[in-house]
């Protein structure tokens, strides 16, 4: 399996999302912005994509688009707290397939990551896991 790519500019979350998945057994690579991001899924091809969506400069729903211009197919989720207007009819028009509201529940996104990566028959067969985080 390929990695997950997280893009995330709030330290906080990005050490969060980085600890639950890698207890649940994901390779992540976290990442604060938009080019880092674009120029780690050129090198190598994420398995899925998880990304904020107000981030500075070019922004989630941008970086979703560029993404999918070089790896069409890429499962993408956006992380939100935004409550705008038809932002989830808007987001999959862009190829997202899901959106994780803020604050999020770690085991709905651990749920949601095993979805994107074809994961989700596997998790249904047993109860969820323990991802709790260390201070």
């Amino acid at each position: 399996m390929g990695y997950i790519l997280v893009v995330e500019d709030e330290p906080g979350v990005r050490r969060l999302v980085r600890e639950v998945l890698t207890l649940a057994g994901y390779p992540v690579q976290v990442v604060a912005g938009e080019a880092e991001a674009l120029e780690r899924a050129r090198r190598e091809r994420p398995a899925a994509a998880l990304l904020d969506l107000r981030l500075p400069g070019m922004g989630g729903e941008e970086l979703a688009a560029r993404l999918l211009e070089h790896h069409p197919g890429l499962p993408l989720a956006m992380m939100t707290g935004a409550a705008e207007h038809r932002l989830e009819e808007r987001l999959r028009g862009v190829g997202v397939r899901a959106l994780l509201r803020k604050p999020f529940d770690i085991d709905e996104m651990v749920r949601l990551v095993r979805q994107l990566t074809g994961e989700a028959a596997v998790a249904a067969e047993g109860p969820g896991g323990d991802y709790s985080v260390t201070p």
